[in-house]
């Protein structure tokens, strides 16, 4: 006898047609998110690498210095 297994959840009465028409924006609203996304991409790039430096520079022990940090050349 072949066991069934129930899915993880199950739907309630939303359906695709429900969540499209909650979705529903205004164009103003779209060109706020769509300019929020592009913010939000620009800090992430230009961020994370400083964010990576930042948390090596902190969590590491013994702490190096910064000009030994900063300049590849300084022993």
């Amino acid at each position: 006898m072949r066991q069934t297994i129930p899915p993880p959840f199950k739907y309630n009465s939303l359906t695709t047609s429900h969540i499209m028409a909650w979705m529903q924006l205004s164009e103003e609203s779209k060109e706020r998110i769509a300019r929020v996304i592009d913010l939000s991409r620009v800090a992430i790039h230009y961020g994370y690498l400083p964010l990576i430096i930042y948390l090596g520079y902190t969590k590491s022990n013994p702490r190096p210095s910064l000009i030994r940090l900063f300049s590849p050349l300084a022993q």
